[in-house]
């Protein structure tokens, strides 16, 4: 897609959200650009039409609208800045510490594939995880989770995606909901043919889904919490 078919790509963006100021959108102008096809995504299929990968990450878009649709305005106008699960289905613990596992696994093999002694010495072996109801402490703050955020930015960092203008729209996913890992589920279809980990963010979309969210304790373990 040569810089004219970008610019017509902006134009179609820029319309469909109701901009109808005169200058031209660029890839700068895209935060909170899913935002205006809350609640359930209508519209997307058209302001993708066309976009390579497209067809395989929208129907992950579309899962994203799907969990959140549910409580994201008020009665007195007001809504969600960001994609938030506000309620979410019941997940039992021994599937969420299986999902957990999974998420753990992947990223201990980012971290073995970048050389990252210092998190493989973290989790192998795996660390115990344990179930508490409620909001994980904000924000995260435990060595390991610092870690775990620069290994998976630098794996990813390190495959070469198929090309596509969704690759550009860096402020569109990060204000879904501030999460890398959410961002990164959703663009793999582009990351797969050079990635070699299967699915390496499916267990935290599954988690994410849930509401669900861990945080590394003082003493090692992780603790997994769930909506209560």
């Amino acid at each position: 897609m040569d810089m004219n078919d970008h610019d017509a790509l902006l134009a179609r963006w820029k319309a469909l959200t109701g901009d109808d100021s005169p200058n031209p959108w660029t890839f700068d102008h895209l935060a909170g650009f899913f935002q205006n096809f809350r609640p359930l995504g209508a519209g997307l299929a058209h302001a993708f039409e066309g976009v390579a990968g497209a067809d395989e990450i929208l129907p992950r878009l579309l899962e994203v609208f799907r969990a959140t649709a549910e409580g994201w305005s008020g009665v007195d106008g007001t809504y969600d800045a960001y994609f938030l699960v506000r309620r979410p289905p019941p997940l039992a613990p021994p599937h969420a510490i299986e999902l957990l596992r999974r998420h753990l696994e992947n990223v201990k093999a980012m971290a073995v594939a970048l050389g990252r002694h210092d998190l493989t010495a973290i989790l192998d072996p795996a660390p115990p995880v344990t179930v508490a109801a409620g909001e994980p402490p904000r924000p995260p703050g435990h060595d390991a989770e610092t870690m775990i955020y620069e290994v998976v930015g630098d794996y990813m960092g390190s495959l070469s995606p198929r090309e596509s203008p969704m690759l550009r729209m860096g402020e569109a996913f990060w204000t879904i909901a501030c999460d890398p890992n959410l961002g990164y589920h959703i663009l793999w279809p582009l990351y797969r043919d050079s990635g070699s980990i299967e699915e390496p963010f499916a267990p935290y979309f599954e988690l994410w889904k849930h509401g669900a969210a861990y945080r590394f304790t003082d003493d090692g373990d992780v603790r997994l919490h769930t909506p209560g």
